[in-house]
């Protein structure tokens, strides 16, 4: 399988995305494998809190996550960014947790819970706080958040039809 590269959604950032090839943890590592191999030709290494890097270039920004069948890659230059991706199929289960990570200042009439919580993910992984609560991370529809003081830039894609991504970008 070939990586594909995802219409920019937020600029200077390159989203690629490969179908897993089988189902569970191993699949999902062979993607990712594939996908740093094909774009940035390194490894990525994870830091002891868990947040990826590229071996050849720590310096680099970039994000990865796997849900709804496929892997994404997100690289970027220096500024901190976040992806996430997650099934439109979890919307009762998000519906039953929201509690958990909707904030009063969020503009949940505007936004779906499934948008809500991939921003917040997004945006987490954005922010590189272990500890940081989803319900301290604000969004809003026009595309922006807020985070222990620092504001960031998301947008959202469909991927298939029962799938959404989000990506979020840490604002100079």
């Amino acid at each position: 399988m070939t990586a594909t590269r995802l219409p920019i959604i937020i600029p200077g950032i390159e989203v690629y995305l490969l179908p897993l090839d089988g189902t569970g943890r191993d699949a999902e590592r062979r993607a990712v494998d594939t996908l740093a191999a094909t774009v940035l030709g390194s490894a990525i290494l994870h830091r002891p809190d868990g947040s990826p890097y590229v071996a050849a270039d720590p310096s680099r920004a970039v994000s990865v996550s796997h849900g709804a069948s496929v892997a994404l890659l997100a690289v970027g230059s220096a500024t901190p960014i976040g992806i996430d991706i997650e099934s439109s199929l979890r919307h009762k289960q998000l519906a039953r947790v929201a509690r958990k990570f909707v904030a009063e200042a969020d503009e949940l009439s505007a936004l779906s819970l499934l948008h809500l919580w991939t921003a917040k993910e997004a945006v987490y992984k954005a922010m590189g706080m272990p500890g940081l609560g989803l319900t301290a991370i604000t969004v809003g529809a026009s595309g922006h958040a807020t985070a222990a003081g620092r504001r960031l830039k998301v947008a959202w894609q469909p991927c298939g039809t029962d799938a959404l991504i989000a990506l979020a970008a840490v604002q100079p």
